[in-house]
């Protein structure tokens, strides 16, 4: 048989084992097939259509808030108040027409006593509110109180008047005094600073002298233990450094850092109580204390025993 020959039943053979394998994977493909099960989807002549996302439910709402039971608390750690007098002023002047987290800073700074208001427990002090200007939401800044009692407004141009004018009231008040301002932090400006020291002197002296301009003014005070003094602030600037002493009574927090229940507890505790009680002087608060009255000058752990206890530490046999 010549080559072309041979080459065309080559040719025909491949083309029919193709055939064959064709029928058969086609055959097979619909056994397949054919128990699986159909869905069908109604059509969109437009296709697929992505709606816009709303996002109110995550706008910040200031009206949300469960205190923590500070009342408890000072129970269990056993601290003792020290504040006679509390004096908050809400500096509704300066923080009105500003907007902080897309809420009207003044009601923010009100939303901060309030808190403020229901995180504390019955007091063993006196509280008083003071505003710098009418309240910009209608409502008393004081009227969710449980221990604040609205006092009036302090009249003035600007903070440090106001603040001037509280000083004189300070020194009226009996025994330990402690005084809270919530404002905008650029209003503490050199005058507050002097506002500030003023106040502070005058709870330190009985009497002084003031010259100023070439004049002098005596004024009067009242020499206690001295004035603590508290600033919130409602927006991100750090001028509160400029109130800072190491030397002096007080704190200073953004209100955004105590907006919460565990940080407005902590601001509650170190406005208006000591530290908590600890019996054997060995840094460990007695609510935490495992080993009460431990011998003074030694290494205590964290749970306040004896970290390297001697033969004369251990008991006799029998005794407990």
């Amino acid at each position: 048989m010549n080559m072309p020959g041979v080459f065309n039943m080559v040719q025909a053979l491949i083309r029919t084992t193709l055939r064959a394998v064709a029928v058969a994977g086609a055959v097979g493909l619909a056994g397949c097939s054919a128990p699986e099960m159909l869905v069908s989807f109604p059509s969109h002549p437009k296709g697929a259509e992505v709606a816009e996302y709303s996002f109110d439910l995550h706008q910040p709402s200031v009206h949300t808030f469960n205190p923590y039971d500070l009342g408890a608390l000072v129970e269990s750690q056993q601290r003792a108040s020290k504040v006679d007098t509390l004096l908050v002023v809400l500096d509704t002047q300066g923080l009105k027409g500003r907007m902080h987290q897309g809420i009207d800073a003044a009601v923010y700074g009100q939303e901060v006593l309030r808190r403020f208001h229901r995180t504390l427990p019955s007091p063993s002090w006196r509280g008083q509110l003071f505003v710098t200007e009418a309240s910009v939401t209608g409502t008393s800044a004081g009227s969710s109180a449980k221990s604040i009692a609205p006092a009036g407004t302090l009249k003035g141009a600007d903070l440090a008047q106001a603040l001037h004018q509280l000083s004189e009231l300070s020194v009226q008040q009996p025994g330990r005094v402690a005084v809270l301002v919530v404002t905008a932090w650029d209003r503490i400006d050199p005058a507050v600073e002097e506002a500030v020291m003023r106040m502070r002197q005058k709870h330190a002296s009985a009497s002084g002298l003031q010259v100023q301009r070439g004049e002098s003014t005596p004024w009067v005070g009242k020499k206690t233990p001295g004035m603590c003094f508290y600033a919130v602030g409602v927006g991100n600037r750090h001028s509160r450094e400029r109130l800072y002493s190491p030397d002096t009574c007080g704190g200073f927090w953004a209100a955004d850092a105590v907006m919460q229940p565990a940080e407005m507890a902590a601001m509650g505790l170190e406005v208006l109580y000591d530290k908590a009680k600890d019996d054997d002087g060995d840094g460990i608060p007695n609510y935490l204390d495992q080993c009460a009255m431990t011998p003074p000058g030694r290494t205590v752990t964290s749970q306040g025993c004896l970290r390297f206890p001697g033969p004369e530490d251990r008991q006799p046999e029998g005794v407990k």
